[in-house]
């Protein structure tokens, strides 16, 4: 695993250090940049990635309010970056297109065009993500316990609690889900984002939710990154279940949690699923949309996931339809087995959504 981390370190740095130079070559060539303004403005540019990664280690020693306005800035940037690279990519194509058949084309017309496109794109992202949608699913499950027959199931998944999403829109997700009126919560990973040195007043609103409802929870990616001390102590204070590899028989249902793990075949995971009684109803949850073939083998009937944001901004949700295919957003269903990955309710980086929504699922068991 260290190997692995050692190679997207190195992967993420040549993109991100290589994007930073097309930014700063392209704005220099296009609006013909002299002394000394192509020297500030490399200056600015240079000094970006290294700024991403100190304010990145400072979020999880400090909840300043200084802290949090310079880490949104510089998250901010980084999904700016990106469009900017995609359009300054577009712009060099048409320009030499346009060279080449003798066209007549300003070059600083197309690096306005860029930067004009890419502000309409930010500021409709950075909009579209603080707007939660409920996405309302009925689900036939086959030998539903009449105890779970119109019950409502609200999954709630990648909110991501921390240095960017703080506690009001923790209050918001708590007062919509409380609208709702479900009678159970599924937490499927990466409630919190591992960008803030305590979780405290993010595990204690939740008190509200497990008096409503009866709520489950299970690890994803980013509380392993937290590495919060006493964070299932402070969940089950609040009233909420934790499962980790474990399964729970809940009104004749079995709930099976899996606790998230970088190894996908943890032995553990294999001694779960044959504890699984195939005869009965079943409930999974496992953060991350895999385990399928293990899922439809051992019988489970409703299958929820997240982890992947549905790619959350544009062209990401092409990646994460490649690593997972149909099961990276959405319902698929196949027999008896119900599967569902969700876009999450909140934000990992750039607080964006392009193409892809903040989501709230509801499920009506019949």
């Amino acid at each position: 695993m260290a190997l692995e981390v050692i190679i997207f370190i190195i992967l993420f740095l040549f993109v991100f250090i290589g994007g930073h130079w097309l930014i700063y070559y392209s704005l220099k060539s296009f609006y013909s940049l002299k002394k000394p303004a192509k020297y500030i403005l490399a200056g600015l540019i240079s000094a970006l990635p290294p700024s991403f990664i100190i304010f990145s280690a400072l979020t999880r020693s400090s909840d300043s309010n200084l802290v949090h306005w310079l880490y949104l800035l510089i998250v901010c940037w980084l999904g700016i970056a990106i469009y900017l690279v995609q359009g300054f990519v577009l712009a060099w194509i048409i320009y030499f297109l346009a060279k080449k058949k003798d066209w007549k084309l300003k070059r600083s017309y197309l690096a306005t065009g860029v930067l004009a496109v890419t502000a309409l794109i930010i500021i409709y992202g950075l909009i579209n993500a603080q707007f939660l949608r409920v996405n309302n699913i009925e689900l036939k499950i086959k030998n539903l316990p009449t105890e779970w027959q119109n019950k409502k199931i609200v999954q709630l998944s990648d909110v991501h609690l921390g240095s960017i999403n703080r506690v009001d829109y923790l209050n918001k997700i708590i007062k919509k889900t409380k609208e709702l009126n479900p009678d159970y919560i599924f937490f499927t990973g990466d409630y919190l984002d591992g960008t803030c040195p305590s979780a405290d007043k993010f595990i204690t609103p939740l008190s509200e939710l497990s008096a409503i409802a009866k709520v489950y929870f299970i690890n994803g990616n980013h509380e392993s990154y937290a590495r919060i001390n006493n964070l299932r102590e402070q969940l089950e204070a609040s009233g909420i279940i934790i499962l980790e590899d474990e399964i729970i028989i809940d009104n004749n249902i079995q709930i099976i949690g899996l606790d998230y793990t970088h190894d996908r075949e943890n032995p553990n995971d294999q001694t779960i699923f044959q504890k699984i009684n195939q005869t009965e109803p079943s409930i999974l949850l496992s953060h991350e949309p895999t385990y399928i073939d293990r899922a439809k083998e051992a019988g489970i009937n409703l299958h929820l996931s997240g982890h992947t944001h549905r790619g959350q901004i544009f062209p990401a949700n092409l990646v994460t339809y490649l690593i997972y295919g149909r099961y990276h957003y959405g319902l698929n269903q196949e027999g008896n087995y119900n599967q569902y990955t969700s876009s999450g309710a909140g934000t990992w980086g750039p607080p964006l959504r392009v193409l892809t929504n903040s989501k709230i699922v509801v499920f009506t068991l019949k």
